[in-house]
């Protein structure tokens, strides 16, 4: 920033000081305007809004402890210059405490501190300013990030006879790495899956937009080519894994991959690495589906296995992130079992589980959480 551009109000009850300080700093390119005592130097202050003021402490008819009160309410963030004769030390403590840029003690034997002082506390001032149009920027990026991401999450609530899905991700910051889908096939599949990306921010929301293209291209390919990976799990997430691996982002994910198979009332799974494994309840009773494997995208060449149950309704089927677990309150050693003990306290709707888990109303979170639940049979 030019000094021709810069505005010093200089409030002072010395003359000859005044005035010796005003030639130099005029010379030095600066803007001046000048005030002897303290009600003129405020007056001054709140007509002409200077970049920085600089100030004794020692003035009449209104000191300078009450001019910087004055001035700290009407601008919070002005660069305070204090030069002054003053040394009682409960005045100092006083300036220090209204957040001043520095305190330099008359007399002056060279006027070339106060510029570099000067030029210190705006470089301050300017950066920091910056700063915030940055941080509002990225704001509002983060903000059209988090719409657009939401955009791409299915319907909150699915309903098709007796088959409900419902889901929600909570995001730590505004975009998330979890991410939940649900897709009706056909007559016979129903895909629904959850993915945690490594990391936080733009990237990792990028791959989560990443894997559901690719999914969804593949359930394309299946109802016009017949590319049977969709509907097989193990070939999803090695495919998926591909896909990840060769965009080069220093990405992975972790991946809860389901396949119900309507007319044989079998579900066909894979497990990618993902944490907590996933927890399926009948007459009431929760248990962890087995299953193990790598994270998805670590490698391109990582194999998967497909486990297959068989399912009488009704039940459910309950997939959380990992980030579930940074939220869970109490003094407990097994924490996944202590996870199945709060299931037991709901029925397994999202609003239940989020009553009792609080996944929506616990501050300061430190992880994303998603939630999706599968459930089939009419007498749940």
């Amino acid at each position: 920033m030019s000094k021709l551009s810069v505005h010093l109000l200089i409030v002072d009850h010395e003359t000859m000081f005044r005035e010796s300080l005003s030639v130099y700093l005029e010379d030095a390119g600066y803007h001046l305007s000048l005030a002897p005592n303290g009600q003129e130097g405020l007056k001054l202050f709140t007509q002409s809004k200077p970049d920085l003021l600089i100030l004794d402490l020692d003035l009449p008819l209104m000191s300078g402890i009450e001019v910087m009160k004055a001035v700290r309410a009407i601008d919070p963030e002005i660069p305070i210059l204090i030069l002054t004769a003053v040394t009682e030390s409960h005045e100092i403590i006083q300036a220090l405490r209204l957040s001043i840029q520095d305190f330099l003690i008359k007399p002056l034997g060279d006027f070339s501190i106060v510029d570099r002082s000067i030029q210190k506390a705006l470089e301050k001032k300017y950066l920091k300013e910056e700063n915030e149009k940055i941080r509002h920027t990225l704001l509002e990026d983060q903000e059209a990030g988090k719409t657009v991401q939401e955009k791409t999450l299915p319907p909150v609530v699915y309903l098709k006879d007796d088959i409900r899905i419902e889901h929600h991700v909570e995001p730590m910051l505004y975009l998330s790495g979890d991410f939940v889908d649900y897709i009706e096939l056909d007559d016979d599949h129903l895909i629904f899956y959850v993915c945690d990306v490594s990391g936080h921010g733009a990237a990792a929301a990028f791959v989560t937009v990443l894997i559901k293209m690719y999914i969804r291209e593949l359930a394309t390919a299946y109802l016009t080519d017949h590319d049977q990976r969709i509907v097989v799990p193990h070939l999803l997430l090695q495919s998926i894994a591909k896909e990840v691996h060769g965009e080069k982002l220093g990405k992975y994910c972790t991946m809860l991959y389901f396949v119900y198979y309507k007319k044989l009332d079998e579900i066909h799974y894979s497990v990618g690495g993902h944490y907590p494994n996933p927890v399926i309840i009948q007459k009431g009773e929760p248990r962890y589906l087995p299953g193990r494997g790598f994270p998805v995208g670590i490698s391109a060449s990582m194999s998967y296995k497909t486990e297959i149950i068989e399912v009488q309704p009704p039940f459910r089927i309950v997939l959380f992130s990992d980030g579930i677990f940074e939220i869970l309150s109490g003094n407990f050693d097994d924490k996944d079992q202590h996870l199945l003990d709060l299931l037991k306290q709901t029925n397994q709707t999202f609003d239940s589980v989020n009553q009792v888990f609080k996944i929506t109303t616990t501050p300061d979170r430190l992880d994303d959480i998603s939630v999706l639940v599968f459930s089939k049979g009419e007498s749940l």
